[in-house]
């Protein structure tokens, strides 16, 4: 998969999808790592960054890497490559 694949699919594509792919440990680890990673962040509830954040946690998930910690670090990755991108230069 490219370094920033992007989830071009509509949310209800989405949801079914994750629902397929992910049992229901993977997903309340997923979205535990969502919440963790955007929780008392500066634009934390956006939904662009929520995005960003999410779609690397289902990278991470879909690489068999479901372990809450392991899903936490890839929202943290994802946060710090926001940041970098949007820093000008």
């Amino acid at each position: 998969m490219p370094a920033r694949f992007r989830l071009d699919i509509n949310a209800t594509e989405a949801v079914r999808m994750i629902s397929e792919h992910f049992d229901t440990r993977t997903r309340i680890n997923m979205k535990l790592a969502l919440d963790r990673v955007c929780r008392n962040r500066p634009g934390g509830e956006e939904h662009g960054f929520r995005r960003t954040v999410a779609e690397n946690i289902i990278r991470c998930a879909l690489a068999g890497r479901t372990g809450i910690g392991q899903l936490v670090d890839a929202g943290e990755r994802a946060m710090i490559t926001t940041r970098v991108e949007r820093e000008p230069a």
